[in-house]
């Protein structure tokens, strides 16, 4: 839950952000070098005019918390994440799970405990307390790792006075819908991104109970693989399988569901859940979104599988769109982010539900 006293700071942030694109798409159209626009469009945004500068001279940290683009940038990618919430799912859970810097580290390490019901015990005056040695697993690893998405924008949009309030939610939503569609999946870690949650976990076999009742085993079934990694139990399905959750529960008074997160997603078919434990996920980012803008280049729309131009001899992609012939800019901003599960437990899932 966003309380409300830490909505005109995230807004802040983001603001800053959009600002920064809007100004680098407009110096593509000769209204200037990006830093002279936020000048007279912005004049009292200095986060902005950092973003820019820190995405052509990444700064190094001097220690001071607020004042240098490196710490300002962690911000804004905080802040990012937490405006994309309303739009991903993916955004939900990381903003709920731990949360480490890469400070300038070529990776970061979380290394994984397992809980132990005799880890506390009742003693009698004199007596010896338990010593409990936790039994720690592998660590999860993560390295730097870039987020990336395209925006393209017409110049009568970037130059409207309603560009802003458009930009920040196109932005928000394409980036939001593109982090879903990594986390979500099942493909292994590379150098280049993140393993999807699904890598190397075996889909569960849903129930043949119609209704209700194959509603309540499925979930149940994913709840008792995750449960015990403990720290906040999230359901992801698509928003058509979560209003029918929504409406079952309401219907029937399960209140139990009602403690649990049930994210919509448009990643995710309608035939299939993803059970996670919050707290058995950790997020790793670090310094100021990357922006560059173009408006000569050519570009194949296509925000799920996008192919080169021209990958082989006769074959092209298809659609292209040509920004210089269309009078559009695209705006490209990129950003560090790294995710890792600290226990293989915490995620379940299945697919193939058509019972209810």
């Amino acid at each position: 839950m966003t309380f409300p006293a830490k909505i005109p700071q995230r807004d802040r942030a983001v603001n800053s952000l959009v600002r920064a694109c809007i100004a680098s798409g407009l110096s593509q159209y000769g209204k200037g070098a990006p830093g002279k626009i936020l000048e007279r469009a912005w004049p009292d945004d200095d986060a902005a005019a950092w973003i820019l500068k820190a995405s052509s001279e990444p700064p190094a940290s001097t220690g001071d918390s607020r004042g240098t683009a490196t710490a300002l940038g962690r911000i804004v990618v905080a802040e990012l994440i937490e405006a994309m919430t309303p739009y991903s799912a993916s955004a939900r859970l990381i903003e709920g799970a731990p949360s480490f810097t890469f400070d300038g580290a070529a990776y970061v390490s979380v290394p994984s405990f397992s809980a132990t019901p005799t880890a506390v015990a009742y003693v009698g005056e004199g007596a010896p307390i338990p010593v409990v040695q936790l039994a720690s697993s592998a660590p999860a690893a993560m390295t730097p790792k870039k987020a990336s998405s395209i925006v393209v924008l017409t110049e009568e949009l970037l130059e409207a006075s309603n560009a802003e309030a458009y930009v920040r939610d196109v932005l928000v939503r394409a980036l939001g819908l593109a982090v879903d569609k990594l986390m979500f999946d099942a493909n292994a870690a590379t150098a280049v991104r993140p393993p999807g949650l699904l890598n190397g976990v075996s889909g569960q076999t849903p129930s043949t109970q119609t209704g209700n009742e194959g509603m309540v085993q499925d979930m149940m079934k994913l709840a008792s693989i995750v449960g015990h990694v403990g720290g906040g139990l999230c359901y992801i399905m698509s928003p058509a399988r979560a209003v029918n959750v929504y409406l079952r529960s309401a219907y029937y008074a399960l209140e139990a569901f009602h403690d649990m997160m049930i994210i919509p997603s448009s990643a995710l078919p309608d035939n299939e859940i993803i059970c996670v434990a919050q707290r058995g996920l950790v997020t790793a980012s670090d310094g100021a979104p990357d922006i560059t803008s173009s408006r000569d280049a050519t570009v194949h729309m296509e925000d799920t599988s996008p192919q080169p131009i021209s990958g082989s001899p006769g074959v092209v992609a298809s659609p292209t769109r040509s920004l210089f012939q269309t009078r559009s800019v695209g705006i490209k901003v990129r950003f560090a982010l790294n995710w890792a599960l600290r226990d293989a437990a915490a995620v379940a899932w299945m697919t193939g539900i058509t019972a209810w």
